[in-house]
């Protein structure tokens, strides 16, 4: 066998490792938040005005007479292996139980990457998000952003790419 053929079949090897560990990585550091909430008993689907959200740094906005604007960014951008910040604002505030974040990708079975974010005061909740690369080289996820409130959830669902974090 030829040098170059043992040299490619390793880096084969490593490369796979590698994203198997990635992979577990991400699953053991973010299982407390993959528990599904509990539905409450009515669904309200929330018309979606600004879907930005789905390049970095930029905001997507629904709404709804009850809530008012309901605004989701990520400050720094959104990037797959790496610790990022979601921050969502409604314009009216108002007591919700629970704001949870559900991030899927279309027809690509990524696990369960769902993540409870806390209140911040003055109708703004904050999360810490970490999500696992797909090995196919696709960016492309739902956000469904899901706020409960007495028997009520109320949800929005947003695109979203997800990028590798720039080099610092």
């Amino acid at each position: 066998m030829s040098p170059l053929l043992k040299t490619g079949g390793l880096l084969l090897l490593v490369v796979v490792i590698a994203i198997a560990a990635g992979y577990s990585w991400v699953a053991i550091y973010h299982t407390d938040n993959n528990t599904a909430p509990a539905a409450p008993a009515e669904t309200v689907s929330l018309p979606v005005t600004e879907t930005a959200c789905q390049k970095t740094r930029a905001a997507c906005r629904a709404t709804h007479p009850d809530l008012g604007d309901i605004t989701l960014r990520f400050p720094e951008g959104a990037y797959y292996m790496q610790r990022f910040e979601a921050e969502l604002r409604l314009a009216k505030s108002t007591d919700l139980e629970q704001v949870t974040l559900d991030l899927q990708m279309t027809g690509m079975d990524m696990g369960r990457n769902r993540f409870k974010l806390s209140p911040a005061g003055d109708g703004i909740w904050r999360g810490e998000l970490l999500l696992p690369i797909c090995v196919t080289g696709r960016v492309d996820w739902q956000v469904r952003v899901q706020l409960d409130r007495d028997e009520r959830r109320y949800e929005a669902v947003f695109p979203l790419n997800v990028t590798r974090a720039p080099q610092q």
